[in-house]
């Protein structure tokens, strides 16, 4: 794997992740790669070549898409039960609130 894809794959992984615990804060997927890039810090979307997508599925899962610099690859992430605080829920609620990785 070269140098960049791992950077992807690097990004990906935190591209899931903040996905993952985006549906456990607000009990729902995000609705698009925008609004998950607008909550959260820490995520190179620029490796993505403008290319990444986080699609909400019917069966409360979500298809998360992304370019690798050569081919596009995809994951269904299913809910996850993150422990959340009472603080971490009320800080979410905030319009600067940044899921941070």
């Amino acid at each position: 794997m070269s140098e960049f894809q791992t950077q992807v794959m690097n990004a990906a992984t935190k591209l899931s992740f903040s996905c993952r615990y985006f549906r456990r804060l607000y009990g729902r997927w995000p609705k698009d790669i925008a609004e998950i890039k607008a909550k959260t810090e820490g995520i190179d979307f620029g490796v993505f070549l403008d290319k990444a997508s986080v699609t909400p599925l019917p069966d409360d899962s979500a298809l998360i898409q992304i370019f690798d610099g050569t081919n596009m690859r995809s994951t269904k992430a299913v809910p996850v039960a993150f422990t959340i605080t009472e603080e971490e829920r009320a800080a979410s609620q905030k319009p600067d609130y940044k899921i941070k990785l």
